[in-house]
């Protein structure tokens, strides 16, 4: 798995290549989380690191304060993170057979999109490598649960919702799986619960420092202030466009010329509560757009 991202990222440099995706978002933001967090000195610069959640961009800034930044070197650390990914993968394959778990290894291995993935310096690598050791805990804890399995799952979940947010909506689901698996391998209903409540907990560590930094800064109980911006200029024209054929770059156009309206009901100026109160806006906006909109467009968008 290695070898084959390696060359992928030889060849994306013979032929001028982009490692970048995103106006080099990440490697620009990555000095302000560490800067929010207090692992470098002063404050950030600006407000836009609070649009993604920041463990991968911590792991940039650390690549970077090790020299490490370059372009090339960061998509040789996504490949060395996606090359593990493989290897998990086969190792899950591995719980049916080993025949199936070395086909697993191999086509991950050689899979299209994560080799795509591993060569731009986005989230994507980190959150299947954690996603990945999710599945496997949770294989594991399916042959045989133990308490220890279970805080680990909660624990890479955790961290799997600070590398992509879209994680949050598992904890409940999986908290009545781990108490349903438990008393399928006949623990007490007692045991059962703690294990259930033990994974929640490990769930919260990584999130909840993100959760109280910002509430306190932004006076938001969220992960991120993206949520308006995804809502509105993503969601919104799919739906539309499911609607009526309206092409997405009209209604994009359109809520451009709305959000101009919502930064100045928000307040002018980079503050941080103006920031979280124009993300609140977009979002309110975004949600009355939807609900104007009929169900099967929102499923056919979906």
């Amino acid at each position: 798995a290695l070898a084959v991202r390696c060359l992928n990222i030889w060849l994306l440099a013979e032929t001028v290549g982009a490692f970048y995706a995103e106006d080099d978002f990440f490697p620009v933001v990555s000095s302000y989380w560490a800067r929010a967090f207090g692992f470098l000195p002063n404050a950030p610069v600006n407000l836009a690191y609070a649009e993604r959640v920041p463990l991968y961009p911590l792991l940039v800034a650390l690549l970077q304060g090790l020299g490490l930044g370059a372009p090339a070197l960061l998509a040789l650390a996504n490949a060395l993170i996606d090359a593990v990914t493989c290897t998990i993968i086969g190792r899950l394959g591995c719980m049916i057979d080993r025949p199936t778990g070395t086909a697993a290894g191999l086509l991950a291995a050689c899979w299209p999109n994560l080799i795509i993935h591993s060569g731009l310096v986005l989230s994507d690598a980190l959150f299947v490598l954690i996603f990945t050791g999710l599945l496997w805990c949770a294989g594991r804890t399916l042959q045989r649960p133990a308490m220890v399995k279970v805080a680990a799952a909660g624990g890479l979940l955790g961290l799997a919702i600070v590398t992509r947010p879209v994680a949050q909506f598992l904890p409940i689901p999986i908290f009545f799986a781990v108490v349903a698996i438990a008393l399928y391998h006949r623990w007490s209903a007692l045991r059962a619960a703690a294990a259930g409540a033990l994974f929640l907990l490990a769930t919260l560590i990584a999130p909840l420092p993100v959760l109280i930094h910002n509430h306190i800064k932004f006076d938001a109980l969220t992960l991120s202030n993206q949520g308006g911006t995804h809502l509105l200029f993503w969601v919104v024209p799919a739906v539309k466009q499911a609607e009526d054929g309206t092409p997405k770059q009209e209604t994009r156009l359109r809520l451009q010329q709305r959000k101009a309206e919502i930064r100045t009901l928000a307040g002018e100026g980079p503050s941080a509560q103006a920031h979280s109160r124009e993300n609140r806006l977009m979002t309110a906006l975004a949600l009355s757009e939807l609900a104007a909109s009929s169900p099967a467009a929102i499923a056919a968008a979906w």
